[in-house]
């Protein structure tokens, strides 16, 4: 008896599709069988491309971070434009995220569903988070050399400042009634910063 062809499918957008549940529904509310049915394949299909649930979560998850990273050099490597104005647009756009998506951020959702109980997605949480600090250091400092900010500007700290802020507003952005909380905090913050420019 001849067996049929094995059945095919995009890789890419079957990863995208688990991405999309992990993003809404966190790893331990992401079932597999939510998961096979978003992306169109069978358990077995799964398990012979991705391996496990938490190999296909950390290949999602590496996928996010490397379409964030994407995301960050669009507004963080704008060098057309001055440093404080790079740092203000992307603070805008997580407000804008903040009211228009209320899935969040999956990094920030991964910290608090893991924490650092799971030692390799914990490392890469923190590999996504020193990355983004590296980034936001370096526009920082242009900012302190063209003397944009006070001369006994930590940029360290404020890059972590900026962090807590973007973490804050993607955690609380999930819940639509803690926007005008994410908006007050995050203008509050940029005032602090860059006093008498708007957000």
């Amino acid at each position: 008896m001849r067996r049929g062809r094995p059945k095919t499918f995009d890789r890419d957008s079957a990863l995208m599709c688990a991405l999309d549940v992990f993003w809404r529904d966190g790893y331990d509310g992401a079932s597999l069988a939510h998961l096979v049915d978003a992306m169109g394949i069978g358990r077995q299909s799964l398990y012979d491309t991705f391996g496990d649930k938490h190999q296909l979560f950390l290949e999602a998850l590496n996928r996010y971070v490397e379409r964030r990273d994407e995301g960050l050099t669009a507004y963080l490597e704008a060098t057309d434009q001055p440093p404080l104005e790079r740092i203000r647009r992307l603070l805008g756009r997580i407000l804008e995220r903040a009211h228009s998506d209320d899935r969040g951020c999956l990094v920030t959702s991964a910290v608090g569903e893991f924490g650092a109980s799971d030692p390799v997605v914990h490392t890469r949480l923190v590999e996504a988070r020193r990355d983004l600090e590296d980034r936001l250091v370096a526009v920082l400092d242009e900012a302190l050399a063209e003397g944009a900010l006070g001369d006994e500007v930590d940029t360290t700290a404020w890059a972590r400042a900026i962090i807590v802020q973007i973490h804050g507003a993607m955690l609380l952005a999930r819940d639509p009634t803690a926007r005008p909380l994410i908006d007050d905090s995050m203008r509050t913050f940029w005032a602090t910063l860059a006093p008498g420019t708007p957000l």
